[in-house]
């Protein structure tokens, strides 16, 4: 952990820092600092208050040795007047906290049972005739000693209330007769010492309450931007990774992206026979960017794709395999299935009619031509050598005129012609 003289040199970098000597941060930051402080101060309130109301009545017992003349109306400000108002504390402050969890409500009514301790027990001075009653001012300094050890509003209510009890305690002594002027003025530098030396341990609390607040919200800043930059990391790696595997043109699956569903398939020793593979080339597509340009070349690969990833399942996998050529996987189809799917990607094709007027068959469309692999394998055939059949039927498609679906035969699939 840091020490806090580290952590004062790290905060006064800037201008947050600066202001910690000055007990105050910006509004927002301040609000927040107020906040946490009220949170540690709730979970001591109950046993603060009950301390504070059994050392109050626990000096009855001195009051009956040193005032014994004034003892009832020790007993009637002690109990009668100062214990409720020290109850009342707890709901008060509950009160006040729900409202705005930045109050500071209760350290104001903190003060003023501070201020008030101060007046019933110079009343009590003022009214005893006892002999003893010059050593009753020592009562004041356990209020003072006390209600600074609390710590409640911060510094400057402290400050601004313990003057005003030193001012309340000097014009109240005065008032005293029982008491020699000696004795009178030794309890008020008293009283003025404990004060200071109290108010300095208040003002460096709350400096390293402040600075461990500072450094633990800069903590948590600091772990949000690495939270926040891990997650840009992972956004842009993702989008790294789907640029990697994906056709930039079509937004179809690329090579490498069919190289690792192919070794996944393989490591799961997926047989052949469950893996349809179709090869599918735009028939004439070098004649159709002859006529049409470029732009229409990559506009008709672009309709030819979707038209193709429309026609199959969401779970197959329909690649860009190079140039006007595309591959789908059709896993875990019987052949009748994917033999219908072979047809129906070719159709789907058919289906966008998109003009082609310089095919030098006669047809004025864009066709495409279909070679499939599917259904049973011989036993050992890989992925690699059902798409080497697939890509051979799809070149006798070629020659028997295009524009149609032609399917492997199992039994040349392991053929090393096929390989």
């Amino acid at each position: 952990m840091k020490t806090t003289s580290h952590v004062e040199a790290t905060a006064r970098k800037d201008g947050v820092g600066r202001r910690i000597g000055r007990l105050a941060f910006p509004p927002e930051l301040e609000r927040s600092f107020r906040i946490a402080e009220n949170a540690v101060q709730a979970r001591s309130d109950v046993v603060t208050i009950t301390a504070a109301v059994v050392a109050l009545n626990a000096f009855l017992l001195t009051d009956k040795d040193l005032i014994p003349d004034v003892f009832d109306l020790a007993v009637v400000l002690r109990i009668g007047i100062m214990t409720p108002l020290f109850v009342l504390y707890l709901p008060l402050r509950s009160w006040a906290i729900r409202r705005d969890p930045a109050s500071a409500l209760h350290a104001l009514y903190a003060s003023a049972l501070y201020l008030l301790s101060f007046a019933f027990l110079l009343v009590l001075h003022a009214r005893t005739e006892s002999r003893t009653a010059a050593d009753y001012f020592i009562g004041c300094h356990v209020v003072i000693v006390y209600f600074n050890c609390l710590g409640y509003g911060g510094f400057k209510i402290h400050f601004w209330t313990t003057c005003l009890a030193c001012l309340l305690f000097a014009f109240g002594i005065m008032q005293v007769t029982v008491t020699q002027p000696a004795v009178k003025l030794d309890a008020t530098l008293s009283l003025v010492v404990t004060a200071v030396l109290t108010l300095l341990g208040v003002y460096r609390v709350e400096f390293n309450r402040r600075a461990r607040f500072l450094a633990h919200a800069r903590a948590q800043s600091l772990l949000a931007e690495q939270t926040a930059l891990a997650a840009r990391l992972n956004r842009a790696n993702a989008e790294l990774r789907t640029h990697a595997l994906t056709d930039p043109l079509t937004g179809l699956a690329n090579r490498r992206r069919l190289d690792e569903v192919r070794r996944r398939l393989e490591a799961r020793s997926i047989p052949a026979s469950r893996i349809g593979v179709v090869m599918i080339d735009v028939d004439h597509f070098k004649l159709f960017n002859d006529r049409h340009g470029h732009t229409a070349g990559d506009a008709c690969l672009v309709a030819v794709a979707r038209a193709l990833r429309g026609a199959v399942r969401p779970r197959d996998l329909v690649v860009r395999a190079g140039g006007e050529e595309f591959l789908v996987l059709l896993i875990g189809l019987s052949a009748e299935a994917a033999a219908e799917a072979a047809e129906r990607l070719h159709r789907a094709v058919a289906g966008l009619a998109i003009p082609h007027g310089a095919r030098p068959d006669g047809l004025d469309r864009v066709s495409v031509s279909v070679g499939a692999a599917i259904g049973p394998a011989q036993p050992g055939t890989s992925l690699a050598q059902r798409i080497a059949a697939a890509d051979a039927a799809l070149y006798r498609a070629k020659l028997a005129g295009r524009d149609r679906v032609a399917v492997a035969d199992p039994v040349r699939e392991r053929m090393p012609s096929a390989a």
